[in-house]
């Protein structure tokens, strides 16, 4: 079955040492979170594993043999058997979930949890808990905690906590704490804790620090907005919120 595997930039993943093309085979029981070689079905869940960062790399492979898909919050799975195919780019990554979401995508535009939507221009797609959700130019999209959004021309994109979402110009991202936000130009984008983003020119960046004080309660502690005018703000290069100043980010 085709998957998707994250390794670190030596092509390693838990001390294995993987070499593009070669079928690794593992020997006795497999369980998915404990032995094994793991994997994800859905690309943009080897980012949970493997960011985007410190020069992390992502394979199309082909996993065969015992696969174990234990109850897990994603589409990881365990296999006897896994061979890296070829390697792709996170460009790569982003088409190759849209076209899993396109090929899982359920009739309709609202789901709970766990949901793969894809509409065309114009879509109002609601999804749950890590969801999946694909929309054309003028989308509106919805996702919970850990979903992955993706819309057109003059979309909004509205995740939780620790979601992707990328939207073409002139779009509307609203995203959790320690998400990934990427817009094209002249897009609003809008990240609380531990965000990564990046605009494309005329974009207007929106960041906040948050922590929790002596009371327990979880309280602001900057604000920091930004146009990404190409000159002191680079277009098109991910800033993350660090003691308050909007610094370049490794994503």
């Amino acid at each position: 079955m085709k998957v998707y595997k994250g390794t670190d930039k030596n092509m390693q993943c838990r001390g294995k040492q993987y070499v593009l093309g070669k079928k690794e085979v593992a020997d006795g029981a497999i369980r998915c979170g404990n032995k094994g070689f793991h994997s994800c079905e859905a690309p943009f869940d080897v980012l949970r594993y493997y960011p985007n960062i410190n020069g992390n790399r992502f394979f199309e492979a082909e996993a065969g043999g015992k696969i174990d898909k234990a109850e897990n919050d994603d589409t990881k799975l365990a296999s006897s058997e896994l061979t890296l195919k070829s390697e792709i780019n996170f460009a790569g990554l982003v088409k190759a979930q849209i076209e899993y979401t396109r090929k899982k995508s359920n009739a309709g535009t609202a789901d709970g949890d766990w949901s793969n939507l894809v509409g065309g221009d114009g879509s109002k797609l609601l999804g749950g808990y890590e969801s999946n959700l694909v929309g054309g130019d003028w989308s509106n999209l919805v996702g919970g905690n850990g979903s992955n959004l993706m819309g057109g021309y003059k979309s909004n994109l509205l995740g939780g906590n620790w979601s992707n979402l990328l939207g073409g110009y002139k779009s509307n991202l609203v995203c959790g704490n320690e998400s990934n936000l990427a817009g094209g130009n002249s897009s609003l984008i809008i990240g609380r804790n531990g965000c990564n983003v990046k605009g494309g020119l005329h974009s207007v960046i929106v960041l906040t620090e948050w922590k929790y004080d002596d009371n327990g309660n979880y309280v602001p502690i900057a604000v920091k907005a930004e146009i990404v005018d190409g000159v002191r703000i680079k277009a098109d290069t991910w800033y993350k919120l660090k003691n308050g100043e909007l610094v370049e980010a490794d994503v």
